[in-house]
């Protein structure tokens, strides 16, 4: 790159917009024949000829730099923007393997980031929170295309099961943290909400809850739970998520879902 990524990001002055700045000459240089449309601070809109055009955003990569030491900021830059390149560009053989798919936990406003007629293939859960369908591969998570989807032959109604069983062989173990009336789950970071749909793990955990379970998801890294008797445990765990929202990166959503009958539900 013209630039050296190293001094710019270890600037203790460093600001969103020179992020911004950096980001958008290495997108150009990342993809010399698109036309690149810059939102400062927060986004790009991308067209790269004869492929779809994608939305690049740089709220959770600005959030991720502020935490990080300053030595490790150029890796954290060039890792988003290698996940930028994967994702967005052509299609490989690993995309078509259904034992990469995977399920993400998001809200509806990454719906409608996507656009008018997105193309992934979700699943509503409860209130305001999907399952977005995704490929986990070596250097980013590509959601999972419609057109993919039919030719691996799965239907609806095979996939979150497919999905699922991938997850369990991915995930790290799961760990519980907290010593009431309030937890939370650790396993790695891409993945922690997603634990949402494995229900052996909540028929494990229900036997320590007060009352029925209830859980949140503000981030992709965070899943907190407690019991619906508890109202020490439901008013920490609606102040923990607060605080995610507020600092945290890759957030999801502020609703509280409860487990009813091995299903959830938007706890009222």
């Amino acid at each position: 790159m013209w630039v050296n990524l190293e001094q710019v990001l270890s600037d203790p002055d460093l600001t969103q917009e020179k992020l911004f700045s950096i980001y958008e000459a290495a997108l150009r240089e990342t993809f010399p024949t698109a036309e690149i449309e810059a939102h400062s601070p927060n986004n790009f809109q991308v067209k790269v000829p004869g492929q779809q055009t994608f939305i690049v955003h740089l709220n959770n990569l600005w959030i991720t730099l502020k935490r990080q030491p300053k030595e490790d900021r150029v890796k954290v830059f060039e890792k988003h923007l290698r996940a930028v390149r994967t994702s967005f560009v052509g299609e490989t053989e690993l995309e078509r393997r259904r034992e990469n798919i995977v399920p993400m936990i998001k809200d509806v406003e990454y719906l409608k980031t996507s656009g008018e007629k997105p193309q992934l293939v979700s699943e509503h859960l409860a209130g305001d929170i999907w399952i977005i369908y995704g490929v986990d591969l070596p250097d980013a998570i590509k959601t999972l295309k419609p057109d993919t989807l039919r030719a691996l032959g799965l239907t609806s109604a095979e996939l979150r099961t497919v999905a699922c069983d991938n997850l369990r062989r991915i995930l790290p173990e799961i760990e519980r943290h907290g010593s009431g009336p309030w937890y939370f789950l650790k396993a790695g970071g891409d993945y922690v909400a997603s634990i949402l749909l494995l229900d052996e793990v909540w028929s494990q955990l229900e036997e320590i809850a007060e009352g029925d379970v209830v859980a949140a998801v503000p981030a992709r890294d965070v899943l907190l739970f407690t019991g619906s008797q508890s109202r020490e445990g439901i008013e920490a765990i609606k102040q923990r998520a607060r605080e995610v929202e507020q600092h945290g990166d890759h957030v999801i959503s502020q609703t509280l879902l409860r487990r009813v009958s091995g299903s959830w539900k938007v706890f009222e």
